[in-house]
Formats: C-alpha cells, structure tokens, sequence
C-alpha cells in the first residue's frame, strides 16, 4: 500500500501547538514550584540564623545622657553686644551594656572596632547649620567649636590596654574595648540667631540656655532629632549594628534649656536598643 505523506491539517496543527503549550505550562509551573519552596526554605535558614544570632544579646545601649544649653558671640567691631550670634548646643554620652547577659569579658563581648555613620539632623527650623561629631567627655556640658562630620564618618580609636588609657587625652575619638567609657558626641545647631542686638537691659545676660529666652527662640522648632548607625567589631571578628533615633527635648517636666541648661537622662532595662548581627 503507498504510504501518504500529505500536509497535516488544520485541525492537527492547532492540537500540536495546544500540546506545547500546556507542556510548557507545565514545566514553567513546575519551576515555580520548585523556586517557591527553594526560596521559602532558604527564606527560612535566613530567619533562623537571624534568631540564632540575635536570641542572646550581646551588646545593647543601656543609658543615654543629654545635657544641652546654649552659647553667644559678639562679632561686633566694637564688643557692644550690638552683633550677637547665637547656638544651640547638645552633649551626648551613649552607654553600652556589654555583661548583663555574660560571664565576665572575653573576646565575645569585647570591641576591636567602632564607628558612627549616616548621621542626620531634623529640626523644625526651615534651615539650620547643624553640626556633629565626636567631642572629648573632659568638655562635657561646656560649649565648643567642633567641625561637621554629618555625610561622614565618625571613626574611634580603640583602647585595649591600661597603657594606652593612661597615655590618651581623649581629645581625638576614642572607646575602651571593655566599653567602660560612653560613646562621646556634640551636636551645635549654629547660628540660631544671627546678628542680634542686645539692650542695655539685656547685654548682662549670661552665655548660656537663658540667651535663647532673650532673643525669643521656638525652643519646639530648634528641638533636634539626631539620627545615626553605631557600627561595632568584636575580638572575634563579630560585626553588630544598631541605628539611634534621638529625640533631644529643650524643655520637659523636670524644667527648660532657658533657665540656663537642661539635662536629661534616659534608661534602658530592656532590649529596646540592643545591637544586631550583621
């Protein structure tokens, strides 16, 4: 019998073509499948490391310590307070608890690096000259002139033995391994007031928070908020990271920065501020 080799029809390419394309519903249905577990079960290993890594903590900020106040300058020609500049100023010292959940030092829980980036400042000024960067604890509740390190990094110098403590005149960053000492910043919001003259009732006022009730600031308006990442090292190559939100009140139930300063002291018992893994 001769064998026919005609066209297929119509009808048969239209099946043809129907069988493709479920062969590769099926297969692309399949990959999915086969993604969605992969990605659920490696979703998974990520959160229980995460748990792993974070369930005993380590490192946690157990205090902060803000002491603000203000400061004026005569830029007159003439020292007649007739040219007055005015800043307002925040101190800070960050403490951290690293033995609350340990068995004395060790490699662990001690620091072989620190450092503090992606600072920033809010105010309610619709502008500001803010500055931030270490300052040295022997200045604490003291005004001074430091240099902006906001868009950068604040890097400390890390001391690991009674010698080198001895020998450091904490004038340039620097953190105990032990982490003894607070993480040391100040914070200037510059120029407040720019070219303001004093009265003759007024120029004996003193170069403190009371200068900000004299030249009649919005204390809620220059209230800063100060935000920023604290990145540490452990003696066993163990990096951690906790980000900082820092609400500095001017004025509260305990008084105002215009009375002259105002200083506020917060505690941490719980978790709330404890360092992540990274």
């Amino acid at each position: 019998m001769k064998e026919f080799k005609g066209k297929a029809s119509k009808g048969e390419k239209i099946a043809i073509v129907i069988a493709i394309i479920l062969l590769l519903a099926n297969v692309i249905g399949y990959s999915y499948i086969v993604f969605r577990v992969v990605s659920q079960n490696s979703f998974s290993d990520q959160i229980t490391k995460f748990w792993d890594d974070n369930s005993r903590v380590k490192f946690r900020v157990n205090q902060i310590l803000l002491y603000s106040s203000a400061n004026a300058e005569d830029k007159s020609d003439k020292n007649d307070m007739s040219d007055v500049s005015v800043s307002q100023f925040t101190d800070i010292a960050i403490y951290i608890d690293n033995q609350s959940n340990t068995d004395g030092l060790s490699e662990d829980n001690t620091l072989s690096d620190i450092y503090i980036d992606n600072i920033t400042v809010e105010t309610g000024q619709k502008s500001g000259n803010f500055i931030v960067n270490y300052k040295s604890p022997l200045h604490f509740g003291k005004y001074e002139s430091i240099d902006n390190k906001i868009d950068s990094t604040i890097q400390y110098k890390v001391i690991h033995t009674n010698d080198e403590k001895t020998e450091n005149d904490n004038l340039t960053p620097t953190f105990y391994t032990d982490c003894s000492n607070p993480i040391s910043l100040g914070f200037v919001n510059k120029d407040v007031i720019k070219h303001y003259k004093l009265t003759e009732q007024s120029n004996m006022v003193n170069y403190n928070g009371t200068i900000l009730k004299t030249t009649n600031v919005d204390l809620d308006k220059i209230s800063p908020k100060i935000s920023f990442d604290i990145h540490i090292k452990t003696n066993m190559n163990e990096y951690y990271m906790r980000k900082m939100y820092i609400d500095v009140p001017l004025e509260n139930s305990q008084g105002s920065i215009s009375s002259g300063y105002l200083i506020a002291l917060n505690y941490y018992k719980n978790n709330e501020f404890c360092f992540i893994k990274e």
